[in-house]
């Protein structure tokens, strides 16, 4: 590949990466009428608009005067782009980050016809407008510049990446502690609830079987036995809806920022995890 397409790959990531951060978040501000930070990074970037305007340009510039090829052929490949995008991640990391299952003619959530026609359309304004523009204010620029550019933005990306997955990796860790920490309160619920049915029949069933004079005695050793089990019993549970509460306020806090990006985020096998902490960052801005 000739050095000069290497280069103008390199800059067409970062620029259209962020542009089409800009693009999310005025497109979330139209339609939730606030401002947020969109996005998988942390960053103002949007690495897949990034890779799908290096598809488009790379693919389908020589026959950009081709409208109707062209939109097509943009539809087509954007959507390409952003179903391989959705499957890696949700592979990588067993979770979903944007979902189309609501929407008529989908492919497993991952893409839509209405999106696709969107891109139809975005892969022509690129193009045709947006892209030369661009190429021309980046000739313009001294390639000592913009080598000293690539190399900041890259070292930053990859710093961005690296810190945005280890997060996403302890978030998992903790939904499946969650998970686990729900179910064995409700068993010990169910099992407290149990033990105190089971002694009160218990105990009933004693009084009638045992004489007057030993009804107090035994009763009152019985009584004091099943309070000392059911206490434990109650503290255990105690500690673990401590611990729950903990887990569920520090990744609301911590994940506040890509939850309120990603509304329709879903963990694959912690639904019930994610939508817990979801009403608690919904909770914490309220109060706020």
């Amino acid at each position: 590949m000739p050095n000069d397409i290497l280069i103008q790959i390199l800059w067409m990531f970062p620029v259209y990466s962020f542009l089409g951060w800009c693009l999310e978040v005025i497109n979330a501000a139209a339609y939730r009428g606030k401002l947020s930070n969109r996005g998988f990074l942390n960053g103002c970037i949007c690495p897949i608009y990034g890779a799908g305007a290096i598809v488009l340009v790379m693919l389908f510039s020589p026959i950009k005067d081709n409208l109707l090829l062209l939109f097509f052929g943009a539809a087509i490949a954007a959507s390409a782009v952003e179903l391989t995008v959705g499957y890696i991640l949700k592979k990588s990391f067993h979770m979903t980050w944007w979902d189309y299952s609501d929407k008529k003619f989908n492919l497993g959530g991952y893409i839509c016809i209405q999106s696709s026609l969107i891109w139809g359309v975005a892969g022509v304004m690129l193009l045709r407008v947006i892209h030369p523009t661009i190429y021309h204010a980046e000739i313009s620029i001294t390639p000592l510049i913009i080598k000293v550019l690539l190399v900041a933005f890259y070292i930053y990306f990859v710093i961005d990446v690296v810190i945005t997955v280890l997060s996403i990796l302890k978030f998992n860790r903790d939904l499946r502690e969650i998970t686990y920490l729900s179910n064995l309160i409700h068993k010990g619920s169910d099992a407290i609830a149990d033990s105190i049915g089971s002694t009160t029949l218990e105990t009933v069933d004693r009084i009638r079987q045992l004489d007057l004079a030993e009804k107090a005695k035994e009763h009152k050793q019985h009584v004091r036995q099943d309070f000392e089990d059911a206490h434990t019993k109650i503290q255990a549970k105690l500690e673990d809806v401590e611990r729950l509460n903990v887990l569920l306020d520090k990744n609301a806090k911590a994940f506040a920022r890509m939850i309120k990006a990603l509304p329709k985020m879903k963990s694959l096998s912690n639904s019930g995890a994610l939508s817990e902490v979801k009403r608690r960052v919904a909770d914490l801005a309220q109060k706020k």
